[in-house]
């Protein structure tokens, strides 16, 4: 995969992350009549205090920004090697790219926060041994649960948790397409699992997030 894949994947990657908080609260439409006005307010307007006057929360000013902010560079940024960027656009579009990272993380706090606490309730309240024996997909739904403690959101796609698994140690095997514990681990894998399985659990996983914590 190139450098440009990769990136043009990261913007996708974080986009649909800012989107999933944004639905926490907001329909689609609404999302879009917010990013019209974000892009259509006056440089003199206080965009943060108008959005506070009509009740909407703290973060929701930062979260357009990011988006808005993202789309930007996805919309500005020549993803082929054949159309280098102008030395003039260069810096904006670094610039931006900064400032959607920084207001999405402004954006995640307060939105994701009470949806830890419950989190963390559920896992305290689960058993300490678990009585299924499938120690794979145990182990790999701990995995799960800590991206989702980490980022905010269940992993969007494969591809992503499985770069997670792999800087935590875990053995991907890209020709067999299956996962297996890191060397030395604690958990006795039976056998590597296929990415087919993975990818099925992983959709189960976001299944279950969903139904407990859906886009109001």
């Amino acid at each position: 995969m190139s450098n440009l894949t990769q990136l043009e994947n990261s913007l996708s990657h974080y986009k649909s992350e800012i989107i999933d908080i944004l639905n926490s609260r907001y329909s689609d439409e609404e999302i879009k009549k917010l990013c019209i006005r974000f892009q259509n307010a006056p440089d003199e307007s206080d965009l943060f205090q108008e959005l506070r006057s009509e009740n909407h929360p703290e973060w929701c000013c930062s979260a357009i920004i990011s988006l808005c902010s993202i789309m930007f560079v996805q919309k500005k940024f020549p993803f082929s090697s054949k159309s280098p960027i102008p030395i003039e656009n260069a810096a904006e579009l670094i610039l931006n790219g900064m400032h959607a990272m920084l207001c999405l993380q402004d954006a995640a706090y307060n939105p994701l926060e009470n949806k830890a606490i419950i989190r963390l309730k559920q896992l305290k309240n689960q058993p300490n041994t678990r009585t299924r024996n499938n120690v794979e997909r145990d182990d790999i739904e701990v995995r799960m649960d800590n991206y989702l403690q980490e980022k905010g959101i269940p992993p969007t796609c494969l591809n992503f948790f499985l770069e997670y698994l792999e800087s935590l140690g875990y053995k991907i095997d890209e020709a067999c397409r299956t996962v297996n514990a890191p060397v030395g681990s604690n958990i006795d894998w039976k056998r590597p699992r296929s990415f087919s399985t993975i990818e099925k659990w992983l959709q189960e996983f976001r299944n279950q997030y969903m139904k407990n914590f859906p886009a109001r």
